[in-house]
């Protein structure tokens, strides 16, 4: 199935539809006449988080609200945005070659390519970083990370690639600077799946480069309702 083909399944309506393997999709969200022009429209960001044809398969089945659910967003977080008059937007597109998925080999992976001077990091702090809680690592540096990312990169907490060089080689340090520059926040589990926010596990989730959406060859975008949980 093509990308264009899949978009009108969904505006159709339907429940099923032919084979998605190779196709790959990314929920936008923005402010009422964002342009959507990137998969992230935080340019500091290298990779972006992206779902595969079983997420494509439960958005079909499901909609797109609970899909956001099965994605890890709190009912309030989308009721937030949901009253600020957000838009949000799919963007399935066909890439060519599979895509890491989002477990800790593909953060070795993904690091490797984007910040080839910090892998050596994480790979040391593998199984530390596997077999510890967030929670803990937030103890040891005497904050919460979702306190940090509310404030931004103004914070000096916030693990920026810059930061993170110049700071001592912990685990806890290693943690941070996944959080913010990788954002793999706090119901990321290593496994490769997403979380909702009561720690079901939901559907496979996959690294791919940010880059604009006019970079990505075979694409279709589709505007997408939304509602309170």
């Amino acid at each position: 199935m093509r990308p264009q083909e899949y978009v009108a399944a969904l505006r159709d309506g339907h429940t099923s539809s032919g084979l998605l393997d190779g196709l790959y999709g990314r929920f936008l969200h923005g402010p009422a006449g964002a342009d959507f022009r990137r998969l992230s429209g935080k340019k500091d960001r290298r990779f972006v988080m992206v779902f595969g044809p079983d997420g494509l398969h439960r958005l079909l089945q499901d909609g797109a609200t609970q899909m956001q659910l099965l994605l890890g967003h709190e009912p309030a977080y989308l009721r937030r945005l949901i009253d600020e008059g957000q838009q949000f937007r799919l963007v399935v597109f066909r890439p060519g070659d599979p895509l890491p998925q989002a477990n800790w080999d593909g953060v070795e992976r993904v690091v490797r390519l984007a910040y080839p001077d910090m892998v050596h990091r994480v790979g040391f702090h593998r199984q530390t970083l596997e077999e510890t809680l967030l929670a803990e690592f937030e103890r040891q540096l005497g904050y919460t990370f979702a306190e940090v990312d509310r404030a931004g990169p103004e914070d000096p907490r916030y693990m920026t690639h810059k930061r993170f060089r110049r700071i001592p080689d912990t685990a806890a340090n290693t943690r941070a600077f996944l959080y913010f520059s990788m954002r793999l926040l706090e119901l990321y589990q290593g496994d490769g799946f997403t979380r909702t926010h009561t720690g079901e596990q939901g559907v496979r989730e996959f690294f791919f480069p940010n880059m604009a959406l006019a970079k990505l060859g075979e694409y279709a975008v589709c505007d997408l309702t939304v509602t309170a949980p």
